[in-house]
Parts: structure tokens; sequence; C-alpha cells
């Protein structure tokens, strides 16, 4: 399509963000079964930028679509690089946004849990810490600069606490019923449905106590239970069912 249109045979055939936008998309797609897919996403978007700031294709600009798709297909990738390159290219993102290079690149809600998923599936021992800090951006980007773009939703919040969940570091379960218990206040004090604790949220935190197996972990987990069923019987959160793992956990406490 492109050779087509630098040849001069067919001026219909300039290529947009569409035609770009789908073919990264289709990589993505497959990332999770082709060790090359986030590659050549990524190496699209590279070619975007660059086509971009050639004469009579200044119209090729990556929008959010195109980089949350990239971001997508690193996030699906085994490759030990992806959560850094996942977070790379949300920085780049972030940053021609914000310089105003390119304001058709906000980065939203989307793209900063899949690098948080990222992050999360990574064996990097600080694959924790790197998602509380993007959900503190999150937070930050959304309370003190009014983006709501960015704004936390029950997604974002359960991708940290899985990530805390599967942490090995010292103090882990400790942040993730922190975490979890931020959320249940924010859901009391605004009715904040977006970002309402569920039961994922739970069982990734009562899990994590699981995990720990020390001898208040007991009485952590059925603490934990207890605020869930409360929850759930009063009416105040009917996402907060407490299912098969959740009991499955609390016997392995």
């Amino acid at each position: 399509m492109l050779d087509l249109y630098k040849a001069g045979n067919n001026n219909h055939l300039k290529p947009d963000n569409v035609s770009f936008g789908a073919v990264i998309h289709s990589w993505a797609q497959h990332a999770r079964h082709e060790s090359v897919a986030p590659q050549h996403a990524e190496a699209l978007l590279d070619r975007m930028k660059k086509l971009g700031s050639t004469p009579g294709m200044t119209h090729l600009k990556p929008d959010t679509v195109c980089y949350s798709s990239v971001i997508s297909a690193w996030s699906k990738s085994r490759d030990p690089r992806a959560a850094e390159r996942a977070e790379s290219i949300l920085n780049q993102m972030q940053a021609a946004y914000e310089t105003g290079d390119n304001p058709e690149a906000q980065p939203n809600t989307v793209a900063f849990t899949a690098v948080m998923r990222a992050h999360s599936k990574s064996r990097n021992p600080n694959a924790a810490e790197r998602s509380l800090a993007l959900l503190d951006r999150m937070e930050h980007m959304y309370h003190h600069d009014g983006n709501d773009a960015v704004k936390p939703d029950t997604i974002a919040y359960n991708t940290a606490l899985h990530a805390l969940s599967q942490s090995r570091e010292p103090g882990s379960a400790d942040k993730a019923e922190e975490l979890l218990m931020r959320m249940v206040q924010q859901h009391d004090e605004n009715s904040e449905r977006n970002a309402m604790p569920d039961t994922v949220s739970f069982n990734s935190v009562i899990g994590a106590f699981a995990k720990r197996g020390d001898s208040q972990a007991p009485h952590r987990v059925e603490a934990l239970l207890n605020l869930m069923i409360d929850l759930y019987e009063s009416g105040k959160n009917p996402n907060v069912k407490p299912d098969v793992i959740t009991f499955s956990s609390i016997i392995n406490a």
C-alpha cells in the first residue's frame, strides 16, 4: 500500500491512522502466540512517527489507540523485556501528549493498566512496586490534574492488587490490604462505583496473606471475609460475594 502510494501509482492508497492502526492491532491480537508480534507492532509505531515528519505525510500521528495497541502487545508477551518496553512506550505517549507534539496521543486508563499488567506478569522482584507507582501516577493525574482519561477503575486497582499478591517482597500483603481498604473507603465516601472493590479484589488480598503463612494470616483473612460478608449482605456492595476461591484461600491460610 505504502509502496504503491510512494511510487505515485495510486494516490487513493495514502496510508492513514486507520490503516496503520489496523495492522498494529492485528499484531497485538497475536502477541500471545507470536513471539515477534510486539516488536512488529512497535516497529510500525516508530514507522508512523518517522513518516509523519515527512512532507505529504504529516497527517500520520499515532493516536491513543495505536499506542495502546502496542502496549497491549507487550503486555501479552512472555519476553523478559516486555514490562520495560510497555512502560517505555507509555512514557513516550505521555511525553508526546503533554508537550503538545501529538494531542491525539492522550494516555488513558486502558494504557496504564496494560503496563501494570505487564509488570504483574513479569518475574522482576520490583514488579509490585512498579505497578503501584503507575497507579500512583494515575491517581495524581486524575485527582490533582483533573485528567479524567486516566481515572483509575476497578480493573486498574485489581491489577495492582494482583501484582502485590504475587510478590515475595516483605510487606506485600500489608500493602495489598492498605490498597483494598482505600478502595472500600473511597466507595463509602463517594459512592464511587467505577473503582469499587469486587470479589477479585478481596481474593487477591486474602491470597497474599495465605501465601505469607505466618501466625497472623488466619486472623487477617477471617477479618477480610467478615468484611466481605458485611458489605455484601448489607447491600453496600453487591460485587463482593465470597466465592470458592475466597474460601479455598482462607482454608489454606
